[in-house]
């Protein structure tokens, strides 16, 4: 039974994301919500998640956690549980990979979901690399600032995803656009 002061703040983050929605809708940065199905989400659904299962498989839930991925982009996390899910519910075989790590939030969120699956990660864990600015130059007309990004390493990557098990594998270098 949630008390008058949950039930209160409640209303008011309701309230507050319908406001900000409402100011911010035009901008190319808009506060996106969370679905219906995230439990800190102000429209979560008890009975819908009941009957569906949320965001974990309705069998082999043990060991799966859902974690934060960047507050500003909370759609984008939970997308990617959904197709997790749907992943493991409908037993796809398979590893994963991930093409451009940057700081690893991505690949915390798949391992930590999913540690039975091989992660393999491929980046050069340095940012971006000149060549990839010579091929956008060339291909797109559009130029890469190839200072972006290097505020990152393997061991950054490493340290922010924890892996539970062995089966994260880096695999450091420059991987060419085709």
């Amino acid at each position: 039974m949630k008390t008058s002061f949950e039930k209160i703040k409640r209303r008011v983050l309701i309230s507050l994301q319908i406001r900000l929605a409402r100011i911010w809708r035009e901008c190319p940065f808009f506060i996106q919500g969370q679905m219906d199905i995230h439990p800190e989400s102000p429209w979560y659904n008890h009975g819908f998640v009941r009957e569906t299962g949320g965001f974990f498989p309705t069998i082999g839930r043990e060991g799966r956690e859902i974690l934060d991925h960047d507050c500003w982009d909370g759609v984008r996390r939970d997308m990617i549980i959904l197709l997790l899910r749907s992943l493991e519910e409908r037993n796809v075989p398979g590893l994963f990979a991930e093409l451009g790590v940057y700081r690893g939030g991505t690949a915390r969120l798949i391992h930590n979901y999913a540690p039975e699956r091989e992660l393999h990660l491929f980046d050069t864990f340095a940012g971006f690399d000149a060549r990839d600015a010579t091929h956008d130059r060339e291909v797109v007309a559009h130029e890469v600032d190839t200072t972006l990004f290097r505020d990152t390493g393997i061991n950054l990557v490493k340290e922010a995803i924890k892996p539970k098990n062995h089966n994260v594998h880096f695999h450091q270098g420059y991987f060419q656009k085709h």
